[in-house]
C-alpha cells in the first residue's frame, strides 16, 4: 500500500490523507470520482520507486492535470 490519496482543503490549502491504494489506478480513478463529485482537488502520491522520488498526479474538477 504505497498509494496516497489526499484532498486539498480549500480553506487552509493543507493537503489532508483521505486514502491509501496498493494500485495507483485505483487510487486515481478514486480522485477524479471525488473529484467530479465535489469539484475538489485531489492528488496521488506514488512511493513505489524510492530512488526515483514520489510520483504525483492532480486531480481537479474531475481532470487529471499534467506538470
Amino acid at each position: 500500500m504505497l498509494i496516497d490519496l489526499q484532498q486539498r482543503d480549500a480553506e487552509t490549502h493543507k493537503w489532508e490523507q483521505v486514502a491509501t491504494f496498493r494500485y495507483a489506478h485505483m487510487a486515481v480513478e478514486a480522485a477524479i470520482a471525488f473529484s467530479k463529485m465535489d469539484k475538489g482537488t485531489y492528488r496521488t502520491l506514488d512511493h513505489r520507486w524510492v530512488d526515483d522520488g514520489i510520483e504525483v498526479t492532480t486531480i481537479i474538477n474531475g481532470n487529471v492535470i499534467t506538470a
